[in-house]
């Protein structure tokens, strides 16, 4: 069996973990979820300000719920930056 196995994964924990020598600080991932209907003239701001966040293991869902402006274009040209 290979890696390192980590039992509290999953629960919310940060836990040191021996690593080639070192200890690292294992994150619990994080989710944002964006809602998005009809917010062209804020999700730029939104999504902007998740990115800048000082956590950095963090992945964003954005859900289209039937928008009828560029939200959706908007968030499409953000996942494709990366």
């Amino acid at each position: 069996m290979g890696g390192l196995l980590n039992p509290y994964q999953g629960l919310g924990k940060c836990v040191p973990v021996f690593a080639m020598g070192e200890y690292e600080l294992l994150k619990p991932r994080l989710s944002v979820i964006v809602l998005v209907y009809n917010v062209e003239k804020y999700i730029s701001r939104c999504l902007d300000s998740v990115i800048k966040q000082s956590y950095n293991n963090l992945e964003i869902i954005v859900v289209n719920d039937g928008t009828k402006d560029r939200s959706a274009e908007i968030a499409k040209a953000y996942a494709q930056k990366g």
